[in-house]
């Protein structure tokens, strides 16, 4: 691969006004701090995933609590007041005590109204395990909690159970005989769990329940998961996407930077590909519908390997028209969907926070300092 030197300072590359962009960035941030937490009652601290203006929470989803908790980490990295950022993080942490404890297995969705049944919790499932312990793992190394050592230890209980005879960890592990678990990438193992391998091993750091045996697995798993980020990469962009930013992770540094060349590859590929509208489509192949969740991740990784080898040149052009295209998707009140289906849509919290921190990076000049250290707390 030939590189060529760039500046991605924001002066050459942004088309949107930098007060369009940061108002996007503030809203967003300011709905996720009063929309994402249940504030009251028996699920009060608990994380949603999808959000009516009207209805309020569609379901709590654990996985996107282990991304809040991460996310409120990336805020006080920014120098956010500790304080508020504190109260959530608990709450939060509270909430997750209680899920892990109110059913076997725990569910990876919390419904809160009448539903058909979710094959989601009919297995138990590596990745949203991963990203709990790593959020627990970064809030409290950014002292916004204490560890509740009986939760972590029922996480780490679970991951154990998820090692696989080979030694790595399997994606999921069906727990209901009666219900199919259906084949798709989230069920099988793939380049995706990059991220979720790096996310235990950056816990395994602050976090002394992530024993040897699980610190093995997940080496083994981001071993395997980089090779095949590059020689099976997904053809979906938002979960080959996870893998990037799991090879970007500080854990994968003594591993990934020989696929770091292929991976940029495949950035500009999908930079390419979301032209001319700036949103990335469900499939690399451009079907299904435009992701909105997918484009936040897409700039929050070129931001985030150019600061890595400032030699790579993305290209500013198709920048300019993602970052465009995400600030447009960002309602008056800060919600938006997660992917552009044409009917109105809940706000989707794991997309706020990907959108958030890609808005955050958008301003940075090159050389900022937070971008050396961003990485770590990239939701």
């Amino acid at each position: 691969m030939t590189w060529r030197a760039i500046s991605l300072d924001v002066a050459t590359w942004r088309a949107s006004p930098p007060d369009r962009v940061d108002t996007a960035r503030r809203t967003v941030e300011a709905w996720l701090l009063e929309r994402a937490q249940v504030r009251l009652g028996l699920n009060q601290g608990g994380v949603a995933g999808a959000i009516d203006d009207s209805a309020g929470a569609q379901y709590l989803y654990p996985e996107v609590a282990g991304y809040f908790l991460q996310w409120l980490a990336w805020l006080r990295a920014l120098r956010r007041p500790n304080r508020q950022l504190a109260e959530r993080a608990a709450a939060c942490q509270r909430w997750l005590a209680l899920w892990i404890e109110r059913a076997e297995p725990p569910q990876a969705r919390v419904h809160l109204r009448a539903h058909d049944l979710d094959w989601r919790n009919s297995a138990v499932f590596f990745f949203d395990l991963a990203m709990i312990l790593r959020g627990l793992a970064s809030a409290a190394e950014l002292e916004l909690l204490d560890p509740d050592k009986r939760l972590v230890g029922a996480i780490a209980g679970w991951l154990s159970k998820l090692v696989a005879p080979g030694g790595d960890f399997l994606a999921c592990l069906a727990t209901s005989p009666q219900v199919d678990v259906p084949d798709r990438w989230s069920t099988r193992r793939g380049p995706f769990l990059a991220k979720a391998a790096a996310g235990v091993l950056s816990a395994a750091r602050v976090l002394p329940q992530v024993n040897a045996q699980l610190r093995a697995a997940a080496e083994r798993t981001l071993a395997s998961s980089l090779v095949a980020a590059t020689t099976q990469p997904h053809p979906e962009p938002h979960p080959q996407l996870y893998a990037i930013e799991g090879a970007l992770a500080p854990a994968a540094d003594d591993s990934s930077a020989p696929y770091l060349p292929m991976l940029a590859q495949q950035i500009d590929a999908m930079l390419r590909a979301a032209m001319p509208r700036g949103l990335p489509h469900e499939s690399a192949h451009g079907s299904g519908v435009p992701r909105i969740d997918a484009a936040a991740q897409c700039l929050r990784v070129t931001f985030l390997l150019h600061a890595r080898d400032p030699r790579w040149r993305p290209d500013a052009g198709c920048l300019r028209r993602m970052l465009d295209a995400l600030v447009r998707q960002v309602s008056a009140d800060g919600a938006l969907p997660f992917a552009v289906t044409g009917a109105k849509a809940p706000g989707s919290v794991w997309a706020a926070m990907f959108a958030e921190q890609a808005l955050t990076l958008s301003r940075l000049r090159s050389g900022d300092t937070f971008l050396r250290d961003a990485r770590r707390w990239i939701v």
